[in-house]
């Protein structure tokens, strides 16, 4: 599977890493976005399945930091309504992105 090695989302460009040994606060992850490195990392290891859904779990988090919703203690649906305006730039603005969802084939 082609995963795209950036991602963009309004002047950002992060980097796709896959790497080894990922872990947050000392747990094993599947994935982790870092803004101090502008990084999204994926664990080494993961089927097709479970790379995409930790792939864009790590994009929801972009896409909260990025409108700032952890910030403002707002509810859900208030954070909902703000995210999917940046989900749907990073599906604009990413066609590898799209390319890696449209090849995949679910089991």
């Amino acid at each position: 599977m082609n995963i795209p090695h950036t991602i963009s989302l309004g002047c950002f460009i992060l980097r796709v890493e896959i790497v080894e040994n990922l872990a947050d606060g000392g747990e094993v992850c599947d994935g982790l976005f870092d803004p101090d490195t502008m990084t999204i990392k994926l664990r080494v290891g993961l089927n097709e399945t479970q790379l995409l859904c930790a792939l864009w779990h790590e994009i929801k988090h972009l896409c909260t930091w990025f409108v700032g919703a952890d910030e403002n203690g707002l509810e859900e649906e208030q954070i909902v309504g703000r995210v999917e305006k940046a989900e749907v730039s990073v599906l604009i603005q990413n066609p590898a992105l799209r390319e890696a969802f449209d090849s995949f084939k679910q089991a």
